[in-house]
């Protein structure tokens, strides 16, 4: 239990606030921090910005496709590595969308649920529609450069000070006034040139992966859309009860007369793989998690499979020291495939440097690619056609899940399988996943930077 004793001056400080978490978070320590140590001068957020807001409240329509609809990121989409998994938000019943409307080199704040996760926008980000569920911050870059306060925000400090003034019982939030007023250290302009860098290197590393998963994406897409042809689901359709028979007996709609079971019908006519025949394909099964819990200093940290599509995955789960050699079947390697297989279904991540030999949680199938299959599997997998097929195989009402038996009978085109076109899909996914390991390693050494930085404070 959490005990301090507070000034009155505190109270008035905090615009009387009396609730304990205000006064125990870890941004007032911080706050107290700066104001004490700093041997630089401070300035506010406000005071270094052009613009700070949170944008118009909507309401929403989605569509279905990009050509009725903008895309739109709700606050967990911005903070995925796919920047195309968001969801189109009607252009003609959406009148009041430009206030919405991101632009590059902004820095986004998370500030409703879960608060004060923060980004820095790039040319990927342009133009589409944010959430008004983040606010917004553009710099005028004269005492303080964008890449540092980006940094700082996301230092262990940073998210101390955005999250210390959260309210709401059962959604915590936190507003524009919250953040504007966050002192910021101007620290010296050749240690902010040195942050700044790295994070604007980090930031356009991952804009190049984002192309290259995107042109070979589009280039899969295009050998399967040649050979297949475009598949069009009709209204209505029967299955005669041999093919029941065929297909585990089931009788959902989805799984029998569905986009996906329309183009596995079309690829099976042709020449074609299983995925089994180019994977391992497998996933583990794990019971008890109370029982293998570890600490930070006496364990390893074992990942969601929720947090594994994100730009940087994170824990709070620690998985024992002592039961490592009894979980090791929970242990990945680099360039395995993922895919989460409950609740949203078909999430595609491929184990990078950065990520090898860590420790996932259960929820996600293994694919073991053979050597000469890396690139195509991952990539066939991230487009259209591995999405449609993965997903009309899930089951369950309440929660959907799929299984490893599924995946593994997924049909290829053998048209993918030209040895030529396999060795260039494997460069381009070899060289986009050094680009996302690289742009990880230069932020987290720029938000290192700036805590070594404030720790020098408290010991000198």
């Amino acid at each position: 239990m959490k005990v301090l004793k507070v000034k009155s001056s505190w109270l008035s400080e905090s615009d009387l606030r009396l609730d304990a978490p205000f006064h125990l978070s870890d941004g007032v320590k911080t706050k107290r921090l700066i104001e004490k140590f700093c041997p630089y001068e401070l300035t506010t957020i406000e005071d270094e910005s052009l613009n700070l807001y949170k944008g118009n409240i909507h309401k929403r329509v989605y569509v279905s496709s990009p050509e009725h609809g903008y895309m739109f990121y709700t606050a967990s989409d911005l903070f995925k590595a796919d920047l195309e998994t968001g969801k189109y938000v009607s252009k003609r019943y959406s009148s009041y969308l430009k206030e919405l409307e991101l632009k590059r080199n902004w820095i986004l704040i998370t500030r409703s649920g879960t608060l004060g996760k923060v980004l820095l926008t790039s040319e990927d980000h342009e133009k589409k529609i944010g959430t008004d569920d983040l606010v917004r911050v553009y710099l005028k870059q004269e005492k303080v450069k964008t890449g540092y306060l980006y940094a700082f925000l996301s230092s262990k400090y940073g998210y101390g000070l955005l999250t210390q003034a959260g309210y709401g019982g059962v959604v915590k939030h936190i507003e524009p006034d919250h953040v504007k007023g966050i002192n910021v250290p101007v620290l010296p302009i050749t240690l902010q040139d040195r942050i700044n860098t790295l994070i604007t290197e980090s930031s356009h590393l991952r804009v190049e992966a984002n192309k290259l998963l995107k042109e070979a994406t589009r280039d899969v897409e295009q050998r399967v859309l040649k050979e297949l042809g475009r598949i069009k689901k009709e209204p209505s359709s029967s299955r005669n009860i041999k093919e029941l028979f065929q297909y585990e007996k089931r009788l959902d709609a989805p799984y029998n007369w569905s986009l996906g079971r329309l183009i596995n019908d079309e690829i099976i006519k042709i020449d074609h793989k299983l995925l089994s025949e180019l994977s391992e394909v497998f996933h583990p099964i794990l019971f008890g998690k109370k029982q293998i819990k570890g600490t930070p200093t006496k364990g390893n940290p074992l990942y969601k499979s929720t947090s594994m599509g994100k730009l940087k995955p994170e824990t709070d789960f620690w998985l024992s020291l002592k039961k490592n050699d009894s979980y090791r079947k929970l242990q990945v390697k680099e360039g395995w495939v993922l895919i989460s297989r409950t609740g949203t279904v078909g999430n595609v991540v491929r184990i990078n440097k950065s990520m090898n030999n860590t420790f996932i949680d259960d929820h996600m199938i293994r694919v073991k690619p053979s050597s000469n299959y890396h690139g195509l599997v991952y990539i066939f997998l991230k487009s259209y056609y591995g999405q449609k097929l993965i997903e009309f195989q899930k089951y369950g009402s309440v929660q959907e899940v799929i299984n490893s038996t599924y995946i593994e009978r997924i049909p290829i085109p053998a048209t993918l399988m030209d040895k030529n076109f396999l060795s260039e899909l494997d460069q381009k996914v070899k060289t986009l996943s050094d680009f996302f390991d690289t742009a990880y390693l230069k932020e987290t050494e720029a938000i290192e930077l700036v805590e070594n930085e404030i720790e020098s404070w408290q010991k000198s």
